[in-house]
């Protein structure tokens, strides 16, 4: 289903109900005035001022048409009045309204006050204006673009919500932006706009959602502290190949762009690859949900997180490298992306979330790195094609429910000297008598005839071990007298010696051993 459309149902009931009430206050107005060939109806508000208001006879809805320019006063009876005020449902479903001038002396544009002008084109709203109220331009659909001046400090709930034809919108500064404000808007762009906005605080989610806008660049104290920038949207249709700039320029002042925000790309179908600037730190929660024509996306060395849902159902990508800076994959990231084949999450991550892997059915190797401590329920859930899964951790990180289903003939590889703490493990539920130790690339033969130091031995907190330098990569075991291994430490060609902590051991007689030349260890 379509973002855009997910309020119209409720857009039509509130219509009809809004029209219901309406057609109590038909006619209540204290009156009208001719200007420039228009009438319009007033409401007076205080001893000098009015506010515009709305008029229906029972005949037609659609009372004034054509451009309208609003008088910054009025005389009636004798009296002159400032019109202060675009007051509720003032051109509701006005139809053939194309154009309306906001003279400077209005200082709030009321709830549902143009609502359904679905021909209106232009409209100039002055710097005197601090207000615009929910529903105030909603379905506004010939609106091409918008400037909301700096005075505004409020944008009401779906103020511009459904103005299909929006290709730019400039906003104001500091000013409090409230829920789906822009929701549905900008459907078919001609154009890709860029909105800058200064100290500006967005309220609630889907402010910008399903918009036909390629990016939003906000910045400021409020909301992206310390002059950060970030993507925040765009529009479904764009489509091809994008590459996400790594600073914008604007007034003087260039920003670096630090993350991709929630749902920045969300349900983009057409979008077939993304290059991320090396720079981001964060992928957002459903960040490229559903963009199902994704094939490629490049994650720099600079992001930590990838968020909740980021990648869900984008079926097209083949593979992906999470790098080295990543930290933390968030629930359900990656599920259900069917062509997925081979995974390779890196050390740096300690936890993958639960689902992250959910329902990547051509997924068919997974490698899980030494850091990882646990692994969430759900995480590889119906991943039927599983044949491989390598756990380069020495201790078997705790499982949630449902962690696997796999076919029977899903292997799974386990650092050498872990296979009893496996099979001992939540892991054997999984995968009962499908573990299998690959010690061959692991274990690395030192000559007999190598000898190490242990110190100091009696030893109670670290350990010091030197010995000649490496000249391949090897594997120190510290096991029990029955042979059980303990702890293995993976050491890199050309290291001469390495520091041990030993204070979780129990006090004991321990074997160290590399390769074949093995040490008593006493530990107190």
């Amino acid at each position: 289903m379509k973002i855009q459309n997910f309020g119209k149902p409720l857009s039509r009931l509130i219509i009809m109900v809004a029209i219901c009430i309406l057609s109590f206050h038909a006619m209540a107005y204290d009156f009208s005035y001719t200007y420039q060939g228009n009438t319009l109806y007033y409401n007076i508000t205080s001893d000098n001022t009015i506010e515009v208001t709305y008029y229906s006879s029972t005949t037609d809805n659609n009372y004034v048409s054509g451009d309208v320019v609003i008088p910054s006063s009025v005389t009636n009876n004798g009296t002159t009045y400032s019109v202060t005020s675009i007051g509720d449902y003032a051109f509701y479903l006005c139809i053939g309204l194309t154009s309306v001038t906001i003279p400077n002396s209005v200082t709030s544009i009321a709830d549902y006050a143009f609502e359904g002008c679905s021909s209106l084109t232009s409209v100039t709203i002055p710097n005197s204006v601090t207000s615009i109220g929910k529903w105030a331009f909603i379905s506004c659909s010939g609106l091409t673009s918008v400037t909301i001046p700096n005075s505004v400090t409020s944008i009401g709930n779906m103020a511009f919500a459904y103005c299909s034809g929006l290709t730019s919108v400039t906003l104001p500064n500091n000013a409090t932006i409230h829920s789906k404000a822009f929701i549905g808007a900008g459907t078919k762009p001609t154009i890709d706009s860029v909105i800058y906005c200064n100290d500006t605080l967005i309220v609630g989610n889907y402010t910008f959602i399903g918009t036909g806008f390629l990016t939003f660049y906000l910045n400021g104290n409020s909301y992206f502290p310390n002059n950060n920038a970030r993507v925040f949207d765009c529009d479904e249709s764009k489509s091809g190949d994008l590459i996400i700039p790594s600073t914008i320029s604007y007034n003087g002042t260039t920003y670096s762009v630090t993350s991709i925000g929630d749902r920045a790309f969300y349900y983009c179908s057409g979008l077939t690859s993304v290059t991320i600037p090396n720079g981001v730190t964060s992928i957002g929660n459903y960040a490229f949900y559903e963009c199902r024509s994704l094939t490629s996306v490049t994650i720099p060395n600079s992001v930590t997180s990838i968020g909740e849902w980021a990648f869900t159902y984008c079926r097209s990508l083949t593979s992906v490298t999470i790098p080295n800076s990543v930290t933390s994959i968030g629930e359900w990231a990656f599920s259900y992306c069917i062509s997925l084949t081979s995974v390779t999450i890196p050390n740096s991550v300690t936890s993958i979330g639960g689902g992250a892997f959910a329902g990547c059915s051509s997924l068919t190797s997974v490698t899980i790195p030494n850091s990882v401590t646990s692994i969430a329920g759900y995480a590889f859930y119906e991943c039927n094609g599983l044949t491989s899964i390598v756990s380069n951790a020495v201790v078997p990180p705790a499982l949630g429910s449902e962690f696997f289903t796999y076919p029977n003939s899903c292997n799974v590889i386990v650092p050498c000297g872990s296979l009893e703490a496996y099979t001992s493990s939540q892991w054997n539920n999984y995968f009962p008598n499908r573990i299998e130790e690959d010690c061959s690339s692991a274990l690395q033969e030192v000559e007999s005839t190598r000898e190490f130091v242990v110190y100091p031995n009696p030893a109670s907190g670290f350990v010091i071990v030197e010995f000649e330098t490496l000249q391949e990569r090897s594997l120190l075991i510290i096991a029990d007298l029955g042979g059980r291994v303990i702890k293995t430490f993976d050491l890199s060609a050309g290291t001469e010696s390495v520091r041990l902590d030993l204070r979780d051991l129990p006090s004991g007689v321990y074997t160290l051993m590399i390769g074949n030349t093995t040490k008593k260890l006493i530990v107190k």
